[in-house]
């Protein structure tokens, strides 16, 4: 069984879209998993001058040009402190939480992560701890293994996808999407925006294949 780690789609043979799906799913999970920001920081500019070139929407060209002058002008430890204060600590600003069972059920580790780890055993691939010691509840974690699955659809059911997005992922997504944007936190909180317009994008294209 193989490990799940980073994607590396470029190999693979996806369409165009798919191709972009990859690329906001794996920008997602680098920036929610604390465990990648280092190895994953200096790629962040180069992606989204990507993004940029065919943004989700115009709307949002405010909010990447935010991301790229933070991250030029930020070092990683500047940028970890603000993961810190918005993710783990939260000295003066409400924390945003990316454990699912805590919008579910107000704790942590839930019935909902017995419902994550049950549909993880339908996919050929288990977790790789040496570079992700996040729970399966954590939406960074959802995110990498949503761009996994898109990334390996000759080996994995399509279906999986939406049932993945469906039942873990859109229904948290926007809680937490709405959370990033009341931070004042500014990247993050453009980060939100980004977030909120992906995941209703993905909700329409999913539906093409119910």
């Amino acid at each position: 069984m193989k490990q799940l780690r980073q994607m590396q789609f470029q190999d693979n043979n996806l369409g165009n879209i798919d191709i972009s799906r990859c690329l906001y799913y794996d920008f997602f999970s680098r920036l929610f998993l604390y465990d990648l920001l280092d190895e994953s920081y200096n790629q962040f500019t180069s992606i989204l001058e990507l993004m940029v070139q065919a943004p989700l929407d115009e709307d949002l060209s405010e909010s990447y040009t935010c991301l790229l002058t933070f991250l030029q002008q930020k070092s990683l430890s500047e940028f970890k402190q603000e993961y810190t204060d918005l993710f783990i600590l939260s000295p003066h600003s409400k924390q945003v939480h990316l454990i699912l069972s805590h919008y579910a059920e107000g704790n942590v580790a839930g019935s909902i992560l017995l419902d994550i780890r049950q549909f993880f055993r339908k996919l050929p691939v288990r977790m790789n701890t040496d570079f992700c010691k996040e729970s399966e509840e954590h939406f960074g974690f959802l995110m990498l293994l949503m761009g996994y699955i898109i990334a390996h659809k000759d080996e994995i059911e399509e279906s999986l996808q939406v049932e993945l997005f469906s039942s873990f992922i859109a229904p948290f997504g926007f809680e937490i999407a709405h959370s990033l944007q009341q931070s004042e936190h500014s990247f993050y909180m453009n980060l939100g925006k980004i977030l909120e317009v992906f995941i209703a994008f993905e909700e329409d294209f999913l539906k093409l294949k119910l």
